[in-house]
């Protein structure tokens, strides 16, 4: 009975290319409502969605990844440990933070999920991180112990088994936190209707008869005669120079301008609006990725903070939260902990930074250093007063006003 059951699962979990596993759709793609095979290769060749993935990922990328420790006063950061380096300067020996993090959010946005290879010393501490291309690597249970563990496949070499604690991994959107939904799935239509509109304009412009007018004459021209009508006509009207001129046409010939079909106007339409809709699917304003239709001057400064807040953070704490449950231990969460630093994107224009420095200045929660470092500038020295805090003379505490002496309010006392 085993031997029936354990043939009859296999059978049922046997990927094929009527019942692709999410890996085989990797491979040979999807096909959308449209009849256009999706995958990875031609969905990035969309614009609208490679500007959107590289916008995120480059935009992560970007930010610097600290790793801190916690003290009596707040924190500091952990720079004696390797795991610092790892995650803020050189993940590997091949690879440096920005092409290791723009990689790893790069396969999340498109497979859904983001894998490394994580390789540790003899005391357990983090050394390197590899990057694992999403489509070679598979979650799967031990037989034995139960346990999490990962086959890789790589291309071209043989399979390996990764024990959980060897892999640092991201999903990207689930409904359970186990099994990660796979963007393509999701957006397959919506990617392959832009993928079908950009064919149908290469095949319009590359085999369409495209004219810009008709001239319609009422009787049969000889060849020597259409061919001296035709160059008159060229001669006399094409060009830059002789636009807006008046026409004259011989023995009842008539123009007619040519302008776009319905057709061709609704194809620009559709091409306009997929750019919305992967914008819309991405989470980015439209903007960042180059339409600029609906920004301006008053409110692109608004929907940049907004792009940092409610489209960057909730991959920024993805990416916090995976650190401390799979590359901290449970004693080093006691007192480790990483952030990004988005401060860089979330500044205003420098008039507004200046107008906030100088209120935190005079009311004593930011020294003369504290907004020096925050502009990238030299500290002042301390012998010169770069780490005091000042405050306006006339603010006191309520308890120095409760203790101190009566006085007469003549003269100004």
């Amino acid at each position: 009975m085993k031997l029936i059951d354990t043939v009859k699962t296999f059978f049922k979990n046997i990927s094929t290319l009527a019942n692709p596993s999410s890996e085989l759709k990797g491979v040979f793609g999807r096909t959308s409502k449209v009849g256009v095979q999706v995958n990875a290769k031609n969905a990035l060749q969309v614009t609208a969605v490679f500007a959107c993935v590289r916008l995120l990922s480059e935009s992560i990328a970007s930010l610097p990844l600290f790793l801190y420790r916690k003290t009596d006063t707040g924190k500091e950061k952990a720079t004696d440990l390797p795991l610092y380096d790892v995650l803020h300067d050189v993940p590997n020996p091949e690879t440096d933070s920005f092409q290791f993090w723009q990689a790893f959010i790069a396969n999340m946005l498109i497979y859904g999920r983001g894998y490394a290879e994580v390789v540790r010393n003899g005391a357990g501490q983090v050394v390197q991180m590899w990057n694992i291309t999403t489509p070679y690597i598979t979650p799967c249970r031990n037989k034995e112990t139960q346990e999490l563990e990962y086959l890789v496949t790589p291309s071209g070499k043989e399979k390996f088994i990764l024990r959980k604690d060897q892999v640092f991994r991201v999903d990207w959107f689930s409904m359970d936190s186990l099994n990660a939904f796979h963007p393509l799935d999701l957006a397959q239509n919506a990617i392959g209707l832009g993928i079908g509109a950009e064919d149908f304009a290469a095949g319009y412009f590359k085999n369409g008869v495209n004219v810009g007018g008709i001239i319609e004459y009422p009787d049969t021209l000889e060849d020597n005669e259409a061919e001296r009508f035709r160059d008159d006509i060229r001669t006399a009207y094409e060009g830059l120079s002789n636009s807006a001129r008046l026409m004259f046409l011989e023995q009842g010939a008539k123009f007619q301008k040519i302008t776009n079909t319905p057709e061709e106007s609704q194809m620009l339409e559709t091409r306009k609006f997929q750019v919305e809709e992967m914008a819309r699917f991405y989470n980015v304003p439209l903007h960042m990725i180059g339409d600029l239709e609906h920004a301006t001057f008053s409110n692109i400064e608004q929907m940049s903070l907004n792009f940092v807040i409610y489209s960057l953070r909730p991959y920024l704490v993805r990416i916090e939260r995976a650190i401390a449950a799979q590359l901290l231990t449970q004693l080093d969460r006691l007192t480790l902990f990483s952030k990004f630093s988005a401060d860089a994107l979330l500044r205003g224009d420098y008039k507004s930074r200046m107008e906030g420095f100088a209120l935190a200045r005079q009311n004593g929660w930011y020294s003369a250093n504290d907004i020096r470092n925050l502009e990238d500038c030299d500290s002042i020295p301390a012998e010169e007063g770069g780490d005091a805090y000042l405050a306006n003379s006339s603010l006191r505490s309520l308890r120095a006003l409760m203790n101190a002496p009566a006085q007469s309010t003549k003269g100004g006392e």
